[in-house]
């Protein structure tokens, strides 16, 4: 339902740490004009240490050409068990306030 044109990190450092957020926002790592389609994946490399975790957030176009922020708590993507993770995210849309929410999410290891 919706394309993906922004993927924002921001480390969190140790898992079993402090949970306050060891840096900023990063840019968008997606690269120029690659957005993910509603079902599509993409494939990237995020530099987080071992046993470390970081957050992301997500733009998504609403369907008209505007670029919109989706309504989320802690998206995590973790580095434990394996240095190749599978992170998923389901969006939805809230009609009674007329906004995209992550309404669902995962991160495994693996590919």
């Amino acid at each position: 339902m919706f394309t993906i044109t922004s993927i924002e990190v921001r480390p969190h450092g140790p898992v079993e740490g402090d949970q306050t957020p060891a840096e900023n926002w990063s840019s968008n790592i997606l690269t120029t004009d690659t957005t993910i389609e509603p079902g599509g994946h993409v494939f990237f490399t995020l530099e987080i240490p071992n046993l470390h975790w970081a957050e992301y957030r997500l733009k998504v176009d609403d369907g008209e050409g505007n670029i919109v922020d989706v309504v989320s708590e802690d998206l995590p993507i973790t580095h434990w068990g394996d240095d190749e993770r599978t992170v998923g995210v389901t969006i939805s849309y809230n009609e009674s306030t007329s906004t995209p929410y992550a309404s669902g999410y995962s991160d495994f290891a693996g590919i």
